[in-house]
């Protein structure tokens, strides 16, 4: 018997139909799911966004809190947001002030400074606020008048205006917990060299922020000597003021940096670790300025990573202290501006450029320089505005061993000093080259 065609016709294309809708209907979901999925990662991103443009915000965030008092909650708003503005002017003069100047002159601060937070602040942007336990929290990114920080903080006679402050070199030796001896920028020895310490260019950094400038140590590498200073740990004041006699340095950083496991933490990995950084501070005539010692302990599992943060905390610490014990010792404020007349002799055209440069450089308080006259003969009469006195700068020009010329202060009075220069030898001014006629 022949096969129904017709009917088997049917059949398949009945089947036929339902296969490509089963077809279409896989699709169409995996569409559904691919767009799905394609909002869903753009939701995140938009999210991680948000999150990241927060973190940002936050790293110049101010967080304020004020008690809701019988449900008043838009006072308790108001409250914590002036509170959050304090804390942000805080954090302002933070950034000029040492802990230590900052907790002598506290009363002061708060008076003047703190209780006026919104004068300072020229805008600022709500990042969060909530409510728990009848306490509203608000945190805030602030845009702050810096100018205006530094300003009253002068006016004040807290902060030292920085063209004023004296310059410095530090000598810290360190041994590190991965070290078997101390390391040193003067040292001879391969083993013993180090460019920088940690201790070091962490009190560096604090000293430069508060507006202090570092003398390069270069300055000083020329003068060191195989076998003498440059063997040596502890070292001696004579030494440092030896071979800082020739810069611009006005005080000197002596001191030994050191770190060690103190032991393990039990059921732990961790290892207590101590930095510990002791120094004095002298000035270029070797007047003891301050003296101290600062310690710190951090948990790390790395010990040399640990010892490095250790320091870096001890570092901060007594960084801050001769910093306050140098803006109390130092005085700038307190000096009156005074013009000055200079009666140099025994000068060349060079050794004028020389002196007038020692003048703007080497001598603290100079604000302003006027040459006057520059005779035939050798002398030249100054005109110098600097705060201080005369007998102020007749002692610096007197005490400091300058690099090209050697200067003699024969006498000064209140208003001028008189002075005879005369050129080192070792910097023997070149005659006039000669050529040959041929």
């Amino acid at each position: 018997m022949r096969p129904n065609i017709l009917n088997i016709n049917k059949y398949h294309i009945k089947y036929l139909l339902l296969i490509i809708i089963l077809l279409y209907a896989a699709d169409f979901s995996h569409a559904a799911d691919t767009k799905s999925a394609t909002d869903e990662t753009s939701a995140i991103l938009k999210v991680e966004s948000k999150e990241a443009a927060a973190v940002k915000a936050a790293a110049n965030a101010a967080v304020g809190e004020a008690q809701i008092i019988e449900g008043n909650t838009a006072v308790a708003r108001d409250k914590a947001i002036d509170a959050a503005m304090r804390v942000a002017v805080e954090q302002a003069v933070s950034r000029y002030l040492s802990y230590v100047t900052i907790d002598e002159n506290f009363q002061s601060l708060s008076e003047k400074v703190y209780s006026k937070a919104n004068s300072y602040i020229s805008n600022f942007n709500l990042l969060n606020e909530s409510v728990t336990d009848d306490v509203y929290t608000v945190t805030i990114d602030t845009k702050i008048s810096e100018n205006k920080i530094k300003d009253i903080l002068i006016k004040l006679k807290i902060l030292t205006v920085n063209k004023d402050l004296p310059k410095f070199i530090i000598f810290i030796a360190e041994k590190g917990i991965d070290n078997s001896k101390y390391r040193f920028f003067w040292s001879s020895d391969e083993g013993s060299f180090i460019e920088s310490t940690t201790a070091g260019d962490e009190i560096r950094k604090r000293f430069t922020e508060k507006g202090f400038t570092v003398v390069d140590k270069s300055e000083v590498m020329s003068k060191i000597k195989r076998g003498s200073l440059a063997d040596k740990v502890a070292l001696k004041d004579s030494d440092v003021i030896g071979l800082t006699k020739h810069t611009s340095a006005e005080i000197i950083i002596i001191g030994k940096a050191l770190s060690q496991v103190m032991g393990n933490i039990q059921g732990s990995s961790m290892k207590s670790i101590l930095g510990n950084v002791s120094a004095r501070v002298i000035d270029n005539s070797g007047m003891l300025i301050a003296s101290d010692s600062a310690s710190a302990k951090v948990l790390h599992v790395e010990e040399g990573i640990g010892g490095d943060e250790a320091l870096k905390k001890a570092a901060v610490v007594l960084a801050d202290r001769f910093i306050t014990a140098i803006m109390a010792k130092w005085g700038v404020d307190e000096r009156e501006s005074a013009t000055i007349n200079l009666n140099v002799s025994g000068l060349t055209y060079k050794r004028l450029q020389d002196f007038i440069r020692i003048l703007k450089n080497d001598i603290r308080g100079v604000s302003n320089i006027v040459q006057r006259s520059f005779t035939s003969g050798g002398k030249a009469n100054i005109i110098v505005d600097i705060k201080g006195e005369a007998a102020y700068v007749a002692k610096e020009l007197k005490r400091r061993d300058f690099q090209t010329i050697d200067i003699q202060v024969t006498s000064f009075d209140a208003e001028s000093i008189n002075l005879i220069l005369k050129q080192k030898e070792s910097y023997d001014e070149l005659p006039s080259l000669q050529t040959d006629g041929g």
